[in-house]
This record gives structure tokens, sequence and C-alpha cells, in this order.
């Protein structure tokens, strides 16, 4: 019989928490991908399936060790914790506004999850995390780049030909129905040192592709050069 309350936890009612878990999790993620922010499907997937896997271990050991539960959890949670830290090592900002290794450092923290599971004996969990994180990772590593295809959210890293190109570009937004969200200027000197270089971010006309966009704008004879990024 399917257990899906709290309480000594069977193989089933292991893999429904965990299933929901990554569903609950990754389906918050689409939304951050649609915005085109850093942490989308797989990373808050990561760490939904690795709360709810702590979050069973310890009702695991309170089953396992009953009173004397409190004292068996306090280096486990020192361990997550000190992991968490070990991850932000992995994240790094790029561009002022671009993240990169938000996933990694989500990976990290589960397996110090999985790694607890394991030392305390709740072996069923820590498999079935593995299996799931695996298929996040090999069968569905496109989600994020497949919503991110589709918003309306667009970053493009330009080299134009001169500054006043600028102007050019902006009527070319508006033109077609987007909107320039922001624009910095990039310090890093594109392929030659009269180009004028900056990131932009989009707001584009529903239904529009980014290649189609991005193939516009490298038609254009004031760009020297353009990259989605």
């Amino acid at each position: 019989m399917l257990n899906i309350s709290f309480g000594n936890p069977d193989l089933i009612t292991v893999f429904v928490r965990l299933v929901l878990a990554l569903v609950c999790g990754g389906v918050v993620g689409l939304f951050r991908s649609i915005k085109r922010r850093g942490a989308g499907f797989r990373t808050h997937g990561l760490v939904c399936v690795g709360s709810c896997l702590v979050s069973m271990t310890g009702i695991y050991l309170y089953y396992a060790f009953g009173q004397n539960a409190g004292d068996v959890t306090r280096l486990p949670a020192q361990v997550i914790t000190g992991v968490s830290f070990l991850g932000v090592g992995t994240i790094i900002v790029m561009g002022g506004r671009h993240i990169k290794g938000l996933t990694t450092a989500a990976g990290l923290w589960v397996c110090s999850g999985i790694g607890v599971a394991l030392g305390v004996g709740f072996y069923s969990a820590a498999i079935l995390s593995v299996l799931i994180i695996i298929s996040l990772y090999v069968l569905l590593p496109n989600i994020d780049q497949a919503v991110y295809s589709h918003s309306r959210i667009l970053d493009l890293y330009i080299e134009f030909q001169n500054r006043k190109a600028v102007g050019s570009f902006i009527r070319y937004v508006k033109g077609r129905g987007g909107r320039l969200v922001m624009m910095e200027t990039d310090n890093n000197k594109g392929s030659r040192e009269e180009l004028f270089c900056v990131i932009v971010e989009l707001e584009i006309k529903k239904g529009r592709l980014h290649e189609a966009v991005v193939s516009e704008i490298m038609q254009m004879p004031e760009v020297a050069y353009v990259e989605e990024i």
C-alpha cells in the first residue's frame, strides 16, 4: 500500500516523494528559465530532490535510533552545511549578470545528501536519488535550453562598428515590436580596437525565434559580430 504520509517510508513511498520533488522543483525552475534567469529546471530539480532526500533521511534516523537520533544527526547536518560552502566556489558570475556553475553547486550539495543517506544505511533512498539525478543529467539535459529558445528574453553580445551604430540598433529593435531591457558596455575589446562592444538584454516579440533575431542583427551593416550568451 502506498504511504505518502510521514512515517517509516517503504521503497514505493521513497520513489514517489523523490519524483514529486523533481517535478515540483523542476516546474518552479521552468518559470525561471522562461525569464532567462540563472537557476533553471535542473538546478531547482536537484535542490528539491536533495532536500527531499535529507528530510527522509531524518525520518529514517528517527525510526532507526529513536530518542538518540538527535545525537546521530549532528555530524551529517554539519557535512551538508559544509558542502554548501564548497559549492559556492563552483559558481562564477560572468558579465555582471550571467551565472555559471549553479547546477554543479546543486549537484555537489545533493551528493552530500546521498553520502549521508548511505552512511546511515538508507540505501533505497540513496540509490533512487542517484538514478533520478542521472536521468536529470542524461535524459533531460536540454529542457532549460528548449525553454530559453522560446523565451521572449534574449541576451546578446554585440560588436558595433562604432558607438553611433547603437542608435540604429535601438530603432531596429523597436521597429520589430521589441524592447531594450538593458545595455552595458563590455570592457573587453573585440577583434578590432575601434569596435564598440556591448552586452544587451532584449524583450522580443512573442513567437519570434532567437536564431532569426540573431541572424537579422548580424545582417545589419553597423554590426561586426553578434552572439547569444
